[in-house]
């Protein structure tokens, strides 16, 4: 079963810190959100929201990833006729995954550190060299730790605008993270990407080491 330890715990604050020091601004977001918010990006493979419970007579939906928690900032803005400020943003939670398979990559729940830009909400031509700058960013992150390339990222989805692509551990060629652009037609455009993956990092670190 996925448990974070402290070392890890260190790579996810030390993530934090790279890329607030990069310009990204850190947010507390929701760690539950509405089944709104996560059916924008829930893959059909995982079926219809089952994780829910009810509290304070809310249904709460635990976020496959930040990125949600950012979707329902956004949800929340416009229902009170505003919008997240345009910008780039980082943010730490627990992720919950509905795996159809569990092993050493793929886990039923994990930490990650999450990128957000909400620049193409109101600026879409600027999206495709947004997603440029967070990917170089996140590779200087994860030369820190191992050597990493960049791989297309062919998987089907119905809201990607352009190419999308992920980071992947050069040796092992394990993914660290996922990055492309997005596009609703209530939330408008933006970029997402991963800052960090706990303990996904550290078990390519380790595999990598092992050769």
């Amino acid at each position: 079963m996925t448990y974070v330890s402290s070392r890890q715990y260190r790579n996810l604050i030390n993530a934090m810190l790279f890329y607030e020091r990069a310009g990204y601004m850190a947010l507390d977001v929701p760690w539950c959100v509405s089944d709104e918010a996560m059916n924008i990006t829930r893959p059909v493979w995982a079926g219809t929201v089952n994780a829910a419970y009810i509290a304070g007579g809310k249904q709460q939906c635990p976020v496959a990833s930040a990125e949600q928690s950012f979707l329902q900032i956004q949800l929340d803005s416009l229902a009170a006729s505003g919008s997240l400020n345009t910008g780039t943003y980082v943010a730490i939670t627990p992720c919950f995954r509905n795996e159809p398979v569990i092993d050493d990559l793929h886990q039923p729940y994990f930490m990650k550190v999450e990128l957000y830009d909400a620049t193409a909400n109101l600026i879409s031509e600027a999206a495709e060299p947004r997603l440029n700058a967070m990917i170089e960013r996140a590779e200087r992150f994860f030369h820190q730790y191992l050597d990493v390339v960049v791989v297309p990222n062919e998987e089907y989805d119905p809201l990607k605008v352009g190419e999308a692509f992920d980071i992947v551990a050069k040796g092992s060629r394990i993914e660290l993270g996922s990055y492309g652009i997005r596009k609703h037609p209530k939330v408008g455009t933006w970029v997402y990407g991963t800052g960090c993956a706990e303990p996904r990092l550290s078990y390519a670190i380790e595999q990598d080491i092992l050769g």
